[in-house]
């Protein structure tokens, strides 16, 4: 049997046993730690570098082109520019309002009017005289007849626009032209008043119908 300090003894070593291990397998685990984990990481640790592609690249022109000049531009003399300012015609506004007044009033005189009044004197109120062909020709309808062929109607109109009994001063080669221009004044009677300042407050006037309508 052990004595009691053999005891002692044993027991400490069998209880530092354990301890020692401990600490051996803590050591090694620690240093797996910081040892590889790093290298661990860097062994797996991969760089991607990227490249850009070339966008452009200079190119050097050949020795064979020459640059462009630019195109001298010929000034004309100051004698052209006269001479074709001097040949151009220039214009004028007065004649050619004068022709074109002249070319549609010789297109009227050859279209006859159905009705044409006149004045017998000096009547100076157109505006008038317009009325009374205008409202004439509202009733003058003939059927047909010679284009070339008139009668002229004589009648007085008063001072308040009524009218005397219409005649026939020339009479057309149909007697039914002739009833048909007096009726046409009948009907278009009376007329506005006479403008103030006709003598005797009346005047006498003079009526052309042409069959010209279809």
């Amino acid at each position: 049997m052990l004595s009691a300090p053999s005891l002692a003894l044993e027991k400490a070593r069998v209880q530092s046993v354990p301890w020692n291990k401990g600490v051996a397998v803590s050591l090694f685990i620690h240093c797996c730690i910081l040892v590889g984990i790093p290298l661990l990481l860097q062994l797996t640790k991969s760089t991607v570098h990227f490249e850009r592609p070339p966008t452009f690249q200079l190119v050097s022109a050949p020795s064979e082109l020459k640059p462009l000049e630019p195109v001298a531009q010929k000034r004309p003399s100051k004698e052209q520019v006269r001479k074709k300012t001097a040949t151009r015609p220039v214009p004028n506004e007065s004649n050619e309002k004068q022709e074109n007044v002249e070319e549609l009033s010789s297109l009227l005189d050859e279209l006859p009017s159905p009705a044409r009044i006149a004045a017998v004197g000096n009547f100076k109120y157109n505006w008038y005289l317009a009325q009374v062909q205008e409202k004439v020709e509202r009733n003058w309808n003939p059927s047909s007849g010679n284009r070339n062929d008139s009668v002229v109607v004589a009648f007085t109109i008063n001072s308040d626009g009524a009218i005397s009994e219409p005649t026939i001063a020339r009479e057309s080669q149909i007697v039914t032209l002739n009833e048909l221009a007096l009726r046409a004044v009948k009907m278009a009677a009376p007329f506005s008043k006479l403008p103030p300042g006709v003598p005797d407050n009346k005047y006498d006037f003079l009526l052309t119908l042409r069959p010209v309508r279809k």
